[in-house]
């Protein structure tokens, strides 16, 4: 994943985080905004550049990452 998507994906989430702290109706609530946050502190990680972060997930709307043995 490019830096442009990291950031797409990043104001993607941020919006819908966003969504969701407005509408707390939705049932999975509280579930999806943890969700949201863990992936949004990994997406600020591989942007800055953390190097003990990796994608290793090609798959857009959920990045997986994990710790790099030094």
């Amino acid at each position: 994943m490019n830096r442009n998507a990291l950031r797409t994906r990043l104001r993607n989430i941020n919006i819908e985080h966003s969504r969701l702290l407005k509408d707390k109706s939705a049932q999975d609530h509280f579930a999806r905004i943890a969700a949201l946050r863990r992936e949004r502190t990994i997406l600020l990680g591989l942007l800055v550049g953390d190097g003990e972060l990796r994608l290793v997930s090609n798959q857009d709307s959920l990045p997986v990452t994990h710790g790099q043995s030094a």
